[in-house]
C-alpha cells in the first residue's frame, strides 16, 4: 500500500438539498483544506479574499454540480527539516526550519 492509496485517498459522502446532480460516483480530487473556502462560498462570503490565505479551493461546483474539480495537485507529506545554526551564521534563532514537501499532481 501507498501513501496515496489507503493514506489519502479515501471515501466520504455530502448530502444537501442544494445538490442538483444526486445519486453519483465522483473520482474528482477534493482535499480536506478545499472544506474552508468552499463552506465560505456557500455562506455567502466571497472566496477570492481568502484564496491567499488557505491552499483550499471551492470545490462547490464540483460536489452541486459534477463539474470538474479546481484541484490538480494534493500535499501527501511535509517535513520540517532543520539545519544547523553553524551553517546559518546570520539568523538569531538556534534552528533554521525549511519545510519540504511531496505533491501529487493529476
Amino acid at each position: 500500500m501507498t501513501l496515496w492509496e489507503g493514506g489519502v485517498r479515501g471515501v466520504g459522502f455530502v448530502h444537501s438539498n442544494l445538490i442538483r446532480k444526486k445519486g453519483r460516483v465522483s473520482y474528482d480530487l477534493i482535499d480536506a483544506t478545499d472544506w474552508l473556502p468552499t463552506f465560505y462560498h456557500l455562506a455567502g462570503g466571497n472566496v477570492s479574499l481568502i484564496e491567499n490565505k488557505t491552499d483550499g479551493k471551492n470545490v462547490w461546483d464540483t460536489l452541486a454540480h459534477g463539474r470538474k474539480s479546481p484541484r490538480t495537485e494534493v500535499r501527501l507529506n511535509s517535513i520540517a527539516l532543520k539545519q544547523n545554526r553553524e551553517t546559518e551564521k546570520s539568523t538569531p534563532f538556534p534552528f533554521h526550519f525549511q519545510l519540504v514537501s511531496c505533491f501529487r499532481y493529476i
